[in-house]
């Protein structure tokens, strides 16, 4: 199987990706978002929700800047499963671990993904990483990025 090779970095990804990995796909930033807009004139509620949309926020950009601005390592995917501990309209996302090697040393990355498909993937599989160099740790992601 040949890997899908991403472009050159700085990569353009689709508007529709950046708005549903920033806020329509993202459950820390939608829940805090309903703690915080209904309940805004509370105390309670906002110390709550804004921290998770702080931490949903950081989350995203952290991915997007790894996919726009990294270089691409060879990894292989150390398991899929599902992440039970997330519920979205009665939907659970598929939790895939990787790891990839680089000049620095050896590294490992997680992503959600609520693509199906990501079920049928196996361990050992090889993938693409892409992560910015001095931040493997946190900045890195899948490519092809997932849903």
């Amino acid at each position: 199987m040949q890997l899908p090779m991403p472009p050159p970095a700085p990569r353009t990804l689709p508007k529709a990706y950046l708005w549903r990995k920033r806020l329509t796909g993202n459950v820390l930033m939608i829940i805090g978002l309903i703690f915080c807009l209904p309940f805004c004139w509370t105390l309670i509620f906002p110390l709550i929700g804004l921290p998770m949309i702080y931490f949903g926020w950081r989350s995203a950009e952290r991915k997007i800047t790894a996919l726009q601005n990294g270089e691409v390592a060879e990894g292989t995917l150390l398991f899929v499963r599902q992440d039970t501990s997330t519920t979205f309209n009665g939907e659970h996302p598929w939790k895939l671990a990787y790891g990839f090697k680089t000049p620095r040393g050896r590294f490992e990355g997680q992503c959600l993904s609520w693509d199906h498909l990501d079920a049928l993937r196996e361990r050992g599989e090889p993938v693409r990483v892409v992560y910015v160099p001095g931040q493997e740790e946190s900045l890195n992601a899948l490519w092809p990025p997932t849903s």
